[in-house]
């Protein structure tokens, strides 16, 4: 007696794909097929490096309808990240940064005077 297994229907999940973002002004949106949709508004922060940070996790921790499902009920985009970590990735992101880029007195460029 053979054994049947029925595929069990689920929702498709999709990932975010980073080449389907687009910045306007201090607005991100996610362009999917034929609807533009708003993910997030970087009004303090306009900083390159703080939307790559924040674009990358939401990219490697949601998908489209998980980020947008948290969006509809209400949440805002920093507090949705916030559920799955990301204070503590961008705090370290950020140190990272810091060290790989810090000017010592030591290594310091010709031409670059102390402050």
């Amino acid at each position: 007696m053979d054994t049947v297994f029925y595929p069990i229907k689920t929702e498709a999940v999709t990932r975010f794909n980073p080449r389907f973002f687009s910045m306007s002004g201090d607005c991100l949106y996610y362009t999917n097929g034929e609807s533009r949709d708003f993910v997030a508004r970087f009004k303090y922060s306009l900083q390159k490096r703080n939307r790559r940070t924040w674009t990358k996790f939401l990219v490697n921790n949601f998908t489209v309808a998980e980020y947008f499902g948290h969006k509809a009920s209400g949440m805002a985009p920093t507090a949705i990240l916030e559920s799955k970590g990301y204070g503590v990735y961008s705090e370290m992101a950020s140190v990272a940064y810091e060290t790989t880029h810090r000017i010592t007195d030591d290594v310091r460029p010709i031409g670059v005077k102390n402050v």
